[in-house]
């Protein structure tokens, strides 16, 4: 596999061994660099209790700056994604996070409860279309953030790139599928995708929408990078694990 395998989609949990932990995996799996998004504001060993109600955030606000701070001491081998909150973030904090090095943004419904409706939430997206970036998202059941509120910011915002993690809204989602296909400026992320997935993706000729991503710290790198290899052809594990993303981040054409 090429020696340029980008994870498009890693949390970092807190501690000062945690960077070199993450390098250590991604040396094992043969992974050159990674994206970090936000995650401290819930322990993601909990998410199913905090979606039942029974665990609450140990934050209220991202730590984007912890991540940049981890991306100085990787020498240039992750980088980081700005978590933007409509409640607490402004246009102007999209424009600061780019000039501050962030790679791309995020939102998280599934924490957040993010609205991708609402006027603030488009001021957003507007200003990261704006600027020609990529926003990863989750997407939920819920209307206000499921794929059907996805492709609509997909065709309203067509120089804007979105990724939607894990492969849409269950492992296997042959509605996100679909809509990857129809629309130019939308991906999806492999993480914890299935093998059915992942196949029908392969016989729909999709692997230049795709984008690995590991999920670590809850799932390994080596495990999810070997997954693919088990369905793709190297030329197309190329457009997954390296080319995309790297378009994705800023760094081809």
């Amino acid at each position: 596999m090429h020696s340029d395998i980008i994870d498009f989609h890693a949390h970092l949990p807190d501690g000062p061994e945690e960077v070199i932990a993450l390098l250590r995996a991604y040396d094992r799996a043969g992974i050159a660099r990674g994206v970090l998004v936000p995650g401290n504001m819930l322990d993601s060993r909990f998410l199913a209790d905090f979606m039942r109600g029974q665990s609450s955030l140990r934050s209220s606000e991202p730590d984007n700056a912890a991540l940049l701070r981890a991306a100085s001491r990787s020498n240039g081998r992750l980088m980081a994604f700005f978590n933007a909150d409509p409640f607490v973030h402004d246009p102007g904090d999209i424009v600061q996070a780019k000039t501050d090095g962030y790679r791309g943004f995020k939102f998280n419904p599934l924490v957040l409860r993010t609205d991708l409706k609402a006027p603030d939430t488009l001021d957003l997206v507007a200003k990261m279309a704006s600027l020609k970036a990529t926003l990863y998202t989750h997407i939920t059941l819920q209307p206000q953030a499921d794929l059907g509120a996805v492709v609509e910011l997909a065709k309203r915002f067509r120089d804007l790139s979105i990724v939607i993690g894990h492969m849409g809204f269950a492992t296997a989602d042959m509605a996100a599928l679909k809509a990857v296909r129809r629309h130019d400026n939308l991906y999806l992320e492999t993480s914890i995708g299935s093998v059915l997935a992942l196949r029908a993706a392969e016989r729909q000729g999709l692997a230049g929408k795709l984008v690995f991503g590991s999920e670590y710290p809850l799932h390994d790198p080596e495990i999810e990078l070997r997954k693919l290899s088990t369905v793709f052809k190297d030329k197309d594990l190329q457009l997954i694990c390296v080319t995309t993303a790297a378009r994705l981040i800023g760094e081809a054409p």
